[in-house]
């Protein structure tokens, strides 16, 4: 049969552009109304039928005769929205307007006739980074509360709002700037400023020209403060400024850190008291590094997260981070459990892994994406105990002592439990982890796997079903080094976790297990006791450790199956 339909165009990414990344939001969802942007007009919509509520056009102008909306936001009953996009033209003339700040009118209504004074190098865009005009509006009525134009512009990722006000820098980035010299415009007689402004009144609350160079602006209303700092990443502006935090009192500009020479990538998010930047993270009400604890030592070490390769930047939810990591990708924030993949799609340049309402929702945004991913479609996931989920912990082992460990034998990755112990699978195969030194005889040991929901827990047990799903078979002698340092002791709790893999009766495989050389159990008959798939945990406390820990396991006399089985070990320092 011949198909008649004509030749699909090949893959064309050559529009891709940062997107949202670097023209901020131009749509809110909420719980009664959608408000979306479509050229000169603003949309409410309702959030159950999608029909049009009332629409806002824009105010034209004479400087504009064809004027959009760029970002939007809403706190409360106030819709806040920029309009007038604007970059600045490489072709420009020099600058000819003698007054680049020329205020706007006091009039709360928007009366608003000011021109901002360096037209000649800027123009009017579809898209851009930066409005040439804020407004505030009633997002029911639709009555125009004011309006405000920039001496310079207004960067859609430098507004934030909280507390009744709205916070935005008045000004252009590092490289704007630069061209607008080079074309005459005298940028130090008017510096950009840092504005906190009354969100119903216009009134200016306070205002700041020292030390403003920021491209991306967060306010913690429960803390009341304001960073000042950076977006410098993949696939986000170009001209994001990538050094530089200041954190102010949101109530009266109060300086209260600040870190100018500070490198990071961004977006940073505020979380409780912690500013999390795309790597490290900060306290929010001091500036200075945030600490976490080793899981194997409990020495403290700068907090960080790490994850594979990918576009976007992570979003923060109360227990995750969101990202990219090859895959979808997560952190695990409320256990500091580390890094984990969701297989089978990507997530979008701009950031869609959104956690809200007890879902994680990721809808579709790879549309000019070239990668190849098996799932190209919008979908939402809800929490399930059950599913297996596995993660990389890329933190360093200086060899101190281990005061917490389990090790996962077969396991496809890491995982921390509820006690605080975080299990290290081996072989290492999931990505990078804290690998302790361990050797096994003989040096090749088969391993086997099942999944988790194949495994019974007794109720009165404390073994985890995510342990005993997978293990050694064959495995007569292992030596996992707890300490690097000479002549160094401590006695530890160790828990042997076994499971029956294999469908064998009663008796057919009983074991004999040493620990540090002294025999500790002795014809051990895992099916006999627990039944296979099933859990069972040993425990033996007061175990004298010199650096490494000594497991040996042989079938005992009269044993069918001469193959020991461990699924696990986990050692907890006394």
């Amino acid at each position: 049969m011949c198909d008649s339909r004509p030749p699909r165009p090949p893959i064309d990414n050559t529009s891709h552009q940062p997107g949202a990344n670097e023209i901020g939001s131009n749509y809110v969802s909420l719980p009664d109304s959608v408000y979306v942007t479509r050229g000169g007009t603003i949309l409410r919509l309702d959030a159950a039928t999608g029909r049009i509520l009332r629409e806002f056009p824009v105010q034209t102008n004479a400087d504009n005769p064809d004027p959009r909306w760029g970002y939007l936001a809403v706190e409360e009953e106030v819709l806040v929205a920029t309009s007038t996009p604007m970059i600045v033209r490489a072709d420009a003339p020099a600058a000819t307007t003698d007054d680049p700040a020329a205020e706007p009118s006091d009039n709360a209504a928007g009366d608003d006739d000011a021109k901002p004074g360096i037209d000649d190098p800027l123009a009017p865009a579809k898209y851009a980074s930066t409005s040439r005009r804020l407004t505030a509006t009633d997002r029911y009525a639709g009555r125009s509360l004011w309006q405000r134009a920039a001496t310079y512009g207004f960067r859609h990722n430098n507004i934030a709002i909280g507390s009744g006000k709205l916070f935005v820098v008045d000004g252009l980035s590092a490289a704007q700037e630069s061209q607008l010299a080079r074309r005459g415009v005298d940028l130090d007689a008017y510096p950009s400023r840092l504005l906190a402004i009354d969100l119903r009144t216009r009134e200016e609350r306070w205002s700041t020209s020292e030390d403003v160079f920021g491209t991306f602006l967060s306010y913690s209303a429960q803390h009341d403060v304001l960073l000042q700092a950076g977006s410098a990443s993949r696939d986000r502006a170009a001209d994001e400024t990538g050094a530089g935090m200041i954190a102010y009192r949101g109530s009266d500009g109060t300086l209260l850190w600040q870190a100018l020479d500070r490198r990071h990538v961004g977006p940073c998010l505020l979380h409780d008291d912690t500013v999390i930047t795309q790597g490290e993270a900060y306290s929010l009400m001091a500036g200075e590094p945030k600490l976490r604890r080793h899981p194997l030592t409990g020495e403290p070490l700068p907090w960080a997260f790490k994850r594979n390769y990918g576009c976007n930047t992570a979003i923060a939810s109360r227990h995750l981070l969101t990202f990219r990591s090859a895959v979808a990708g997560f952190f695990d924030l409320a256990r500091d459990g580390g890094t984990g993949n969701l297989g089978g799609f990507k997530s979008g340049c701009t950031s869609n892994l959104i956690a809200a309402g007890g879902l994680l929702n990721a809808p579709e945004y790879t549309r000019t994406c070239g990668c190849n991913y098996q799932n190209q479609t919008s979908l939402a996931m809800i929490h399930d105990p059950s599913a297996e989920m596995w993660t990389f912990n890329d933190l360093p082992w200086d060899g101190k002592p281990v005061r917490r460990v389990g090790i996962n034998f077969g396991a496809p990755g890491d995982r921390r439990a509820d006690n605080g112990t975080l299990w290290l699978e081996w072989p290492s195969v999931g990505g990078p982890s804290p690998d302790l030194p361990l050797t096994t005889e003989p040096e090749q040991v088969d391993t086997f796997r099942r999944h988790s929901s194949l495994i019974t827990v007794p109720p009165e047990g404390d073994g985890l079903a995510w342990t005993a799903a997978s293990g050694l078979r064959g495995v007569r002698r292992i030596e996992l080094t707890l300490a690097k340092q000479p002549a160094w002791a401590k006695n530890y709790t160790v828990r042997l976790h076994f499971v029956e893999p294999d469908r064998i009766e009663a008796g057919q495989r009983r074991i004999n297990v040493r620990l540090q050389g002294k025999k500790v159990l002795a014809g051990l008959d895992i099916a006999k006791e627990a039944g296979t798939m099933t859990a069972l945990v040993k425990e033996f406390r007061g175990v004298a450790v010199t650096d490494e820990l000594l497991i040996e396991l042989a079938p005992a006399d009269g044993a069918v199956v001469a193959e020991p089985v461990l699924a696990g070990v986990e050692a907890v320092a006394e």
